[in-house]
Formats: structure tokens, sequence, C-alpha cells
């Protein structure tokens, strides 16, 4: 059988992502388990390049068991997935080394332009508002010139040191 994609994509094209799906197995009365499908909504979305797809099953979990002869003889049946729908999924990368996202293809968005994937993303810094508060204290003291652009500087002075180890051995005449 041959399966048709609504929206098909290529890899490496940019897209972004506004919720990622997790395959889980779930525990259900009389001993069954089975392999389910969640969708996490993202509260930002994500901008990521495609780096492949894949069709995963989900349905009922049969575990294997042994059954005795009464000859001895030990009769083993493995255990094995009974598949009750399979979903294409996309995997998606913010960065080369960093993990896989899977998303359906209904939720994503593809974006035009190039995209250089970097090679490990990482979210901008969190900022706590006593270091926001230091650096706007720095820059007051750094000279702008007509426009309001910081100019250079041949040397720059330390104002204030907060690490009481660091107060001995800063130079203030650097070049």
């Amino acid at each position: 059988m041959k399966r048709k994609l609504i929206n098909p994509r290529n890899i490496g094209d940019k897209v972004t992502i506004f919720s990622t799906v997790d395959f889980i197995y779930e525990d259900h009365p009389g001993n069954k388990v089975k392999r389910a499908i969640i969708r996490r909504n993202l509260e930002t979305p994500l901008v990521g390049v495609i780096t492949g797809g894949s069709y995963k099953p989900t349905g009922t979990v049969n575990s294997g068991h042994e059954t005795y002869s009464y000859e001895g003889d030990i009769d083993y049946d493995p255990g094995y997935l009974a598949i009750d729908k399979v979903h294409f999924v996309y995997t998606v990368k913010l960065g080369l080394l960093n993990t896989d996202y899977y998303a359906l293809p209904g939720d994503l968005l593809t974006n035009l332009g190039s995209h250089k994937i970097p090679v490990k993303y990482a979210p901008p810094p969190e900022w706590c508002d006593l270091a926001r508060d230091n650096q706007r204290k720095e820059m007051k003291d750094v000279p702008r010139d007509s426009k309001g652009r910081w100019m250079k500087q041949s040397g720059y002075t330390v104002t204030s040191v907060t690490h009481p180890a660091l107060q001995g051995n800063i130079n203030n005449d650097s070049k």
C-alpha cells in the first residue's frame, strides 16, 4: 500500500514547529500495555531543519511468555506489538548536535529562505535584575559620539568589582 503525504516536504527545509509528539507506553486494566502518541503544544514555536521522517506505529503490546509441557519442553512465545495505526512524523533538529523533535505534518509551517543550522542550539541566557542593573551602571560611563553610539577606547577602567578575590588582581592600565 502506497502512503501519500498531505503536505510533502524535503530534507533540509526550514520549518517552524508548533507542537511536538512523543510515543509512550501506557498501562491499561487487564495487564495490557498500549503504545500511544502524545501531542505537546509549545509555548513558543521553534525554528529548525527537517532531518528526516519515519513511520511510527501505535497499538497494543502483547508480552511474551513461556509455556511448559508435561514432558519438560519449554515453548516461548515472543512479545510483539499489535499495530492499530501508523503515523508519519518528521524529524526536526534545532542544531546539529541537538535532540531530535518529532512533529506531525500538520504541525509544521515551511519557512522560505535559507537557514544555516548551528552546531549546537542554545537559547539566549536569562539575565537577572542585578546583572542588568550592573550592566546599565557600567555602560553609563562609556563615552558616546553625537549619534549615541559607543566610541572605541584605548584603555578601559573597571569602576567596581564585586568579588573580593579579584579586587587586588585588576590592572586599570590595560592597553
